[in-house]
């Protein structure tokens, strides 16, 4: 669902995100995606005030809320899927001053580090609630082994939000160089020639 209205202490600007929620029997993943129409700050730059702020708007108590950010595929990174890291909070919440008196924020304390990524656990965790994090699992791909600067074909079997689980091991999003069905097609048809 998309949201908008989240406030910060920092910016007069309110932000907007496309948010999903994810419930399990112990928490409920908060899927926070950047929308490109975002009139206010970043759900990076502004994760702090925005958290609690969606935990109230979604009636999800806040310490079953396990928040995490996600950004769209981008191709110029040579990304295939959205991103996802997770925002870490402590327990407790505060509240600041708003900006040009405007009523105070709920804050929410980070915890150390405050941004980490998925641990494949997690990941898997938040696939079994609902989420497709990625198109490719089950897929046979080809990805480019930079300690060897080669290209192999292999099977994905999970996806943490920023690397890849193969049958041939872990590899970054940027390792991956295509479908093996993109070249097999394209190939196939180049040497057919036109359809008459």
């Amino acid at each position: 669902m998309r949201i908008s209205g989240i406030r910060s202490a920092y910016s007069a600007m309110e932000s907007t995100f496309e948010v999903s929620v994810y419930p399990t029997d112990l928490r409920h993943f908060v899927v926070i995606t950047e929308v490109a129409d975002n009139p206010g700050p970043s759900i990076t730059n502004c994760a702090e005030f925005a958290a609690p702020q969606l935990a109230s708007i979604l009636r999800i108590p806040w310490k079953q809320a396990l928040f995490i950010e996600s950004y769209p595929a981008d191709e110029w990174l040579g990304q295939h899927d959205p991103t996802f890291d997770r925002i870490a909070f402590k327990h407790e919440l505060t509240t600041m001053p708003g900006f040009a008196s405007r009523p105070s924020v709920p804050k929410a304390l980070f915890a150390e580090p405050g941004s980490r990524p998925l641990d494949l656990h997690l990941a898997t965790a938040l696939q079994e609630a609902g989420c497709q994090m990625s198109t490719l699992i089950g897929q046979a791909v080809r990805l480019r082994d930079r300690a060897q600067d080669e290209r192999g074909h292999c099977h994905v079997l999970g996806y943490d939000g920023r690397r890849y689980y193969t049958n041939k091991g872990v590899f970054a999003s940027e390792d991956l160089v295509g479908l093996p069905t993109e070249r097999t097609s394209r190939g196939a048809a180049h040497k057919a020639g036109p359809s008459p």
